[in-house]
């Protein structure tokens, strides 16, 4: 029997420009398709604190577009121990068609080190959503101990308070109080094993939903000696009233990748991702990267990468949603 098959093709392009107008200072111009952004890190106080400021526009496939600012500042502080202060603000206004937001927070968050293997963060995030006319103060705690004293194994516990962004339109924001904990340590020399722990509660969400809990166990290797990984296996459970879209008791997730040196100038990359996730029905999935990187006369250096995605899923029907997107850039 002969099938019918669509294919079709899309393009993107992506640009990235960094100037160094001086010492410890870079901005950078960025654009990826229908995104726009730029970028400066620099010092304040005598290079006593860092700064990074972002402007950027975004056009979503829904028809929304976003203008999204954001300014955060960073310098150490002594008290009774090692301070890392952060505070900034950031604001956005999203638009489309006669619908329109305005948002803006600001926040305030304190990494504190009373002793030498032992951190404590603290935060307060004002915010204000002009489209469901709400002002919300949500706090933040979270605590991380280094029971190693080698900085190879770390317990943590963590809470907080979110508030989603809605929908363009929609004037109810969902609440969300999580409870977060794990342990995790070097087992070989760089893998690290690990277990999370996660609990939320939300309030007011337009979906059902009202809590949700999840335990996840993983390996991890970063990158070295040319390859990477991460495995890992979670158990969750999300309830509310009748049949709530997202829920995935069971998900497996493997990523991996490995680098070989062809010649002092050409290096080969191999990328996978599998996922296995239970929904209705299972869903199974494999992508793979395969890439090369070149050095060409300086300062020149050519990337050219090409990526298989949805091997393995499949669509009413018995056709695979399968992607196959090509890729080049040249550095400089």
């Amino acid at each position: 029997m002969a099938t019918n098959t669509t294919v079709n093709t899309d393009y993107q392009y992506v640009g990235k420009l960094t100037w160094r107008p001086a010492d410890g200072q870079t901005i950078d111009f960025a654009a990826i398709t229908d995104d726009f952004s730029v970028r400066y890190r620099g010092h304040l106080f005598d290079r006593a604190a860092q700064v990074e400021a972002i402007a950027g526009w975004h056009h979503q496939d829904s028809g929304v577009d976003s203008l999204q600012a954001r300014v955060q500042v960073t310098h150490p502080a002594e008290l009774l121990g090692r301070h890392r202060l952060s505070y900034g603000v950031e604001a956005s206004k999203d638009a489309a068609g006669d619908l329109g937001r305005w948002y803006g927070a600001t926040f305030l968050q304190d990494t504190w080190s009373p002793w030498t293997d032992v951190f404590l963060t603290e935060g307060l995030r004002l915010e204000r959503d002009q489209q469901a006319d709400s002002t919300d103060l949500l706090p933040r705690f979270g605590m991380t101990w280094d029971f190693s004293g080698r900085g190879t194994a770390r317990a943590y516990a963590f809470f907080g308070q979110f508030l989603e962004v809605a929908a363009l339109g929609a004037t109810t924001r969902t609440r969300e109080h999580d409870i977060a904990a794990g342990v995790q340590s070097q087992v070989v020399r760089d893998v690290v094993a690990g277990l999370d722990y996660v609990h939320k509660n939300f309030s007011g969400a337009p979906d059902g939903r009202s809590s949700y809990d999840a335990a996840t166990v993983f390996v991890s290797k970063p990158f070295s000696a040319s390859s990477f990984l991460r495995a890992s296996y979670t158990l969750s459970s999300l309830r509310g009233t009748g049949s709530i879209p997202g829920d995935a008791p069971n998900q497996i997730r493997l990523d991996a990748g490995y680098a070989y040196e062809w010649s002092t100038s050409t290096t080969l990359s191999f990328g996978t991702s599998f996922r296995a996730i239970q929904g209705n029905p299972w869903l199974t999935t494999v992508d793979v990267r395969l890439g090369m990187v070149r050095a060409l006369t300086t300062p020149y250096l050519l990337t050219v990468m090409v990526d298989a995605m949805n091997l393995l899923a499949r669509e009413a029907g018995g056709q695979p949603p399968l992607g196959i997107r090509f890729g080049a850039r040249l550095s400089f």
